[in-house]
């Protein structure tokens, strides 16, 4: 199984630390798999490295070209496409895919933190939840 972590967390370790856990517990349960890590920052390479999670940087793209007449020339959809994952699990900002996401053959995966709504709205009844979703 090829697994691909996807987040656009450019700002803390927070989502990384999220994808080297996820890529632990597939180590831990002897499955076989192929885990990288996709990312915007290239400030955490090194912490990356040292737990050994395979890991690849795309740069930062606007809407111009990530929209749905140039996303084929995107790093980040030549990465991801390259890369062929089964599986693509997405954190922080999906909209980065959305002009493509529906057209990659994989399973797709979206982790919403819900600490990020009680961060922007305010209150929230999800405040200390997290939730997957196929």
């Amino acid at each position: 199984m090829n697994v691909l972590y996807y987040t656009t967390g450019v700002t803390g370790s927070g989502h990384q630390v999220i994808g080297i856990s996820i890529a632990n517990a597939l180590r831990r349960s002897g499955a076989k798999h192929i885990f990288t890590l996709l990312t915007n920052n290239t400030k955490l390479a090194d912490l990356v490295n040292r737990v050994g999670v395979s890991h690849r940087e795309v740069p930062l793209e606007d809407e111009r070209q990530l929209s749905a007449e140039a996303y084929s020339s995107s790093a980040l959809y030549q990465t991801i496409t390259e890369l062929n994952p089964d599986v693509l699990i997405v954190t922080m900002h999906w909209f980065m895919l959305s002009s493509f996401i529906r057209d990659l053959p994989c399973r797709k995966v979206f982790l919403w933190c819900a600490g990020h709504v009680y961060q922007l709205w305010g209150e929230s009844p999800l405040a200390n939840l997290m939730e997957v979703k196929a």
